[in-house]
């Protein structure tokens, strides 16, 4: 995905409008109230929408997309950790199994016909449809809270009936629908891409529940490394620690541990530490970057023999041992500065 791919994008949605051969539909994305929080109970209600509602998505689209942004701003692959402020990040709906399954209920699955007030608690998102004459793609637009608004006695909740929205406009925030696209989901077919805009990684992360996802995998990967225990002394102690009944919740090794998981890198680790003189080489140069001011109270109690070859796990030091595993501390090139990396 580059600014090309994206400007192309959007100037086929600008010819289809032009032509009348663009349908928009806005639907409201939620978790049904009394269903458990599963990508499975995902479900959306489309409503009839008025002309200033189908204007404002497109100037939306204009906004989020504009000639200079595409310009200045980069394009990287989605990054678990990373999340500057002008970067759009790229990412497949393979990679993670709520995306291809969020996806498939907002494409294949029918929505209900009717919103029922008691879910404006539990909406995460409105989803706007572009269907063109060649493709359909997704805007998922960012939302307020809607709690606000539950105990109205009104027909109308904001501009939300059961299947209409009405009187939309760009001046308020009406039922707390902003005017920020976080993210569009480009094309229909097996190369589609979703985009990810600045500021809209905590909504993308949101809407599929990846952090519930992040931490089932998060829990696969510090249970295979048990394996290593050999070079990782008292890593069988880090699952129950992470994941125990007495354990809290830690959204961030989440993450590094879903880094890890990625095959290429599990390969490498994997090579690194059966590799016992590589293995010794690399703990001196980690052992180097915990001395180093800027991170020394951080990394204090990450314990690594530098004569046995081994690092020793223990409790205090669950962040660093895993930020040291998914490789995040990093010298730069040019400097030869040490920086904790993504």
């Amino acid at each position: 995905m580059d600014s090309q791919k994206l400007e192309a994008w959007i100037e086929s949605i600008k010819k289809d409008e032009k032509n009348e051969k663009l349908d928009i539909n806005v639907s409201l994305l939620y978790l049904p109230v009394g269903c458990s929080k599963s990508i499975e109970n995902l479900t959306h209600t489309k409503f009839e929408v008025d002309p200033n509602i189908r204007k404002s998505m497109l100037d939306r689209l204009s906004k989020a997309y504009s000639k200079k942004k595409l310009k200045d701003y980069d394009f990287e692959d989605f990054d678990l950790i990373a999340n500057n402020d002008k970067t759009y990040y790229c990412c497949s709906k393979d990679k993670f199994s709520n995306l291809k399954s969020g996806m498939d209920r907002i494409i294949n699955i029918p929505g209900t016909k009717k919103f029922d007030k008691n879910n404006l608690v539990n909406v995460l998102s409105s989803v706007v449809e572009f269907a063109g004459e060649k493709t359909t793609s997704y805007a998922f637009v960012g939302t307020n809270n809607f709690n606000s608004l539950v105990n109205s006695r009104t027909a109308f909740f904001g501009n939300v009936g059961e299947k209409t929205l009405k009187n939309f406009s760009d001046d308020k925030a009406i039922l707390g629908i902003i005017d920020r696209i976080d993210f569009v989901y480009m094309g229909s077919d097996s190369s589609a891409k979703f985009v990810i805009n600045p500021k809209g990684k905590g909504s993308f992360e949101r809407v599929f529940l990846l952090i519930d996802e992040y931490k089932i995998i998060g829990k696969s990967v510090a249970k295979s490394l048990a394996t290593y225990k050999e070079k990782l002394h008292g890593v069988e102690g880090l699952y129950t620690d992470l994941y125990g009944a007495d354990s809290g919740s830690r959204p961030l090794v989440d993450k590094m541990l879903t880094k890890m998981y990625d095959k290429k890198r599990s390969e490498k680790l994997k090579n690194l530490l059966e590799d016992e003189d590589e293995f010794k080489s690399r703990l001196k140069s980690i052992n180097e970057f915990k001395n180093d001011a800027r991170f020394k109270e951080k990394f204090k109690n990450l314990d690594i023999d530098l004569e046995k070859g081994i690092i020793n796990y223990n409790k205090t030091a669950i962040f660093p041992f895993i930020a040291v595993l998914s490789d995040r501390p990093k010298e730069t090139i040019l400097l030869r500065e040490n920086e904790l990396g993504n």
